[in-house]
């Protein structure tokens, strides 16, 4: 399996597991609002550093292929990733 499939793997796993946790979790009001902003910056942060890990991966790979073609795709999965990581929060 491929880096990318891995990551963006991780990050929907990550997000469904979040979203199972805060749903069955016994805060109320202001305290679980505080939660879920917390855990959706924490994810946030990891979806970042998947993206960061995944661009210095690129400029790698760029080396040995067509760097357009690899630059187009794997923007288009950021996009898409950051676009699950959003709806699941």
């Amino acid at each position: 399996m491929s880096s990318l499939k891995v990551i963006i793997a991780v990050g929907i796993g990550a997000a469904a597991g979040a979203a199972v946790a805060m749903a069955y979790t016994p805060h109320t009001g202001e305290k679980m609002r505080k939660k879920v902003k917390h855990n959706a910056n924490k994810l946030m942060g990891r979806g970042q550093a998947a993206v960061d890990h995944l661009g210095d991966q690129v400029q790698e790979l760029s080396k040995h292929v067509n760097r357009a073609a690899v630059i187009e795709s794997v923007q288009d999965a950021a996009d898409w990733t950051k676009n699950k990581v959003a709806h699941a929060v």
